[in-house]
């Protein structure tokens, strides 16, 4: 009777310990993951670090890039890009390579990027692409307030208005900095409305991806607003794919469209 008490004492002692364990390493995972939230809410600097170690460093962008190549390419191939070219919210560079396929066609690359961060990767890749770039350090809104003067053939955002403060701002700054004629191309992911378990996949990630994906907004979507204004020649497409391997990351849209020359 003894023996049998101890070796049942014994294994249920173990079976405790590792219960323990197995709680106090999820309660250390999630007061991490809750202390990173409240100083990333807090702290635009650290959020920035964060994102750039994991999209830059990490390559995580290369990882996006990688399974959206194809769709990216096919909206690419459908667009006119030529002259003088702005690209909003640079990154750390990934769809630069993607300049190259219109590289006859470019007469100056002004990026913008405010993650200060992600600017040692981002002019690396341009300098390995021969690319002449000129870097603006900052937002899309401070740059045409210090730029106002200055107007492109072709304005360019891919993955950027989920993570800009006001999309519907930024969208009024696209059409600003354009040359009567000149191109709006976009390719954004957006927000998923027809499949119902993807939708509800999107709204429970929502909370975490906006603080650890760089202000990331997997809810929004950009057409209606873009049909306020005056564009030609517009071609629009909504992009469904499970390749990408990230279900909150399911649907894209692509906006290509001229400013009506007055």
């Amino acid at each position: 009777l003894y023996k049998t008490f101890t070796t049942f004492f014994k294994k249920n002692l173990q079976l405790h310990f590792i219960m323990l364990s197995f709680m106090d390493v999820c309660v250390l995972a999630v007061t991490g993951i809750l202390a990173l939230g409240v100083l990333f809410a807090v702290s635009r600097y650290w959020r920035e670090k964060w994102f750039a170690l994991v999209w830059g460093y990490l390559k995580f962008s290369s990882y996006v890039d990688w399974r959206t190549r194809s769709l990216k390419l096919n909206w690419m191939n459908r667009a006119d890009i030529r002259g003088r070219v702005i690209d909003i919210g640079s990154g750390d560079g990934i769809n630069l390579k993607y300049f190259s396929l219109f590289k006859n066609k470019i007469d100056s690359i002004t990026l913008v990027e405010p993650n200060v961060s992600l600017h040692t990767k981002l002019l690396e890749r341009a300098k390995q692409l021969q690319l002449s770039v000129e870097l603006f350090s900052g937002t899309v809104e401070e740059y045409v307030r210090q730029n106002s003067a200055a107007k492109f053939d072709t304005v360019m955002g891919i993955f950027v208005l989920c993570s800009v403060g006001d999309p519907d701002e930024v969208i009024n700054d696209f059409y600003s900095m354009l040359k009567p004629g000149g191109l709006l191309f976009l390719f954004e992911h957006v927000k998923e409305t027809r499949n119902g378990i993807l939708n509800l996949i999107q709204i429970l990630f929502q909370p975490v991806h906006l603080y650890y994906g760089g202000s990331c907004n997997l809810r929004r979507s950009h057409a209606a607003t873009l049909e306020k204004y005056p564009f030609d020649n517009v071609k629009e497409q909504y992009f469904s794919s499970f390749t990408t391997g990230m279900p909150w990351l399911t649907k894209f849209y692509g906006f290509i469209g001229f400013k009506r020359e007055n």
